[in-house]
């Protein structure tokens, strides 16, 4: 699954949603290694998912750059998964409009869940 209401059912069921793409700093706080990218276009259809490998340190006001060069490995249709960063990924799904951000549920508690 990569795309469509199957992945999001599979999204929801484990993983949290923990934020959208907003501004480059608040995108930064929301990536983490491990963490999942959904893809979506103005429809909300998810176009494409990603796992985040790597996320750069950066010092304040340098986000643009570091999200420049996270990493993600995906797959794209039944080609061979590969790393590329985040904006090339986009690149490859135009129609992107809306980047959401994901944590595992066994890993992830905040105030809204319950362990």
């Amino acid at each position: 699954m990569f795309t469509g209401d199957h992945v999001k059912a599979a999204l929801e069921d484990d993983y949290v949603e923990i934020g959208a793409r907003k501004t480059p700093e608040k995108m930064k706080k929301l990536l983490i290694a491990g963490g999942i990218i959904s893809f979506a276009n103005v429809e909300k259809w998810i176009l494409h998912t990603g796992v985040v490998v790597n996320v750069p340190v950066s010092l304040p006001g340098t986000e643009v750059n570091v999200l420049n060069r996270v990493e993600v490995n995906s797959k794209n249709g039944t080609n061979l998964e590969f790393v590329q960063s985040i904006f090339d990924l986009c690149g490859v799904y135009p129609d992107t409009q809306k980047m959401r951000f994901w944590r595992d549920k066994l890993t992830c508690f905040d105030d809204t869940m319950q362990q």
